[in-house]
């Protein structure tokens, strides 16, 4: 059953979310109900400071649902991805994304919009549009990049593979690595309430600067437009079209680079 639950323990929220069918694969419903538990935790600023976000059981998110990615003219500049990591980015409250099994795809990028990324040693990290045939958004490679830097960036878009969790901490796409589910957990939540001990406004001014610092460079409108035109163009090419066939199919897909029309 897909679900999207809040909970709230001293002056640390935690935001679950589930959909067991698909390996907690992300829809646009689940997304929206994500970001609006994050705008209901912000009326209790500063009695809440701090949310966990996680998924699940032993999974974090498989990506987004590959049956409810748009048709080319559908795609927004900005969709519920998006939206969500914006509202991660921009909330007063510190966010830690506590990571388990596969961290995908959207999923990824939703973990890097985060303050901190935790993860079990046996979890695997990945960006995998190329695979599908897709362009990811301008605003979700910028923030992978500015985590890992360019080379790495480039590494994880072109490939599409899934990086060991140590791995992703050596590069910096995860800010640390522990054993097993039981510490993992209990070291989120001690760094949490730490966290949330510390004075509310100094913690939210700093969250605010490292905003500002890493938006400086942001892209301006007519850029995006272009690139985002980049995106719609694959989304109705051949090899997105073989792409979603070779995953029913469960097969590799064959690409042959043919275009599609935006």
């Amino acid at each position: 059953m897909i679900s999207v639950t809040s909970t709230v323990d001293e002056a640390v929220g935690t935001l679950t979310f589930a959909n067991p069918a698909q390996r907690g694969a992300l829809t646009p419903e689940m997304l929206v109900a994500l970001r609006a538990q994050i705008v209901s935790l912000e009326r209790d600023y500063p009695r809440v400071r701090v949310v966990v976000i996680r998924g699940a059981g032993d999974v974090f998110s498989s990506g987004y649902a590959i049956d409810r990615i748009p048709a080319p003219h559908e795609l927004p500049v900005k969709d519920e991805i998006e939206e969500l990591c914006e509202a991660i980015e921009n909330s007063p409250l510190v966010m830690i994304a506590l990571l388990r099994g596969p961290v995908v795809g959207a999923a990824l990028d939703i973990a890097s919009a985060c303050d901190f990324r935790f993860a079990e040693r046996t979890c695997r990290l990945g960006i995998t549009p190329a695979r599908l045939g897709l362009v990811y958004t301008v605003f979700g490679t910028a923030r992978i990049r500015r985590l890992v830097g360019p080379d790495w960036a480039r590494m994880l878009f072109y490939t599409g593979d899934l990086l060991p969790a140590d791995l992703a901490a050596t590069i910096g796409l995860v800010t640390k690595v522990h054993d097993d589910p039981g510490e993992l957990d209990r070291e989120t939540y001690q760094i949490a309430h730490r966290i949330a001990s510390r004075a509310p406004l100094a913690v939210s001014g700093s969250k605010q600067i490292f905003r500002a610092l890493e938006s400086a460079g942001d892209l301006p409108p007519e850029q995006v437009r272009r690139l985002h035109a980049l995106r719609c163009h694959a989304l109705g090419s051949e090899d997105a079209r073989e792409a979603r066939l070779a995953f029913t199919q469960k097969r590799a897909p064959r690409f042959t680079g043919t275009g599609g029309q935006p």
